[in-house]
Parts: structure tokens; sequence; C-alpha cells
């Protein structure tokens, strides 16, 4: 029991890391995604607020 247990929690252990590195990268890469969707959103909201100001 306690030799198998050890086995799993290692095969786990490294799961885990197989899993968290690209779980980080993807989680970046969002984050990078979103400020750049944020920026473009704020780009189009002031462009939208000047065209009706010149109107």
């Amino acid at each position: 029991m306690l030799t198998g247990d050890t086995v799993e929690i290692v095969d786990v252990d490294i799961d885990v890391v197989a899993v968290v590195l690209p779980a980080i990268t993807v989680t970046m890469t969002a984050i990078v995604v979103m400020i750049i969707i944020i920026v473009m959103m704020m780009m189009v909201m002031i462009v939208v607020i000047s065209v009706d100001a010149a109107e």
C-alpha cells in the first residue's frame, strides 16, 4: 500500500509539472491577449467618442 501510494504521488508530481508549465504559458498568453483586447476596446471607445463629439 505505502509503496503504491508513494509511486502514485511521484506520478502525480510529474503530471502536475507537465500540466502546470503549459497552464502558466497559456494563462500568460491569455492575460496578454486580454490586455490587447482591452486596449483595442479603449481605442475604439476613444474613436467613437471623438466622432460623436465631432458630429
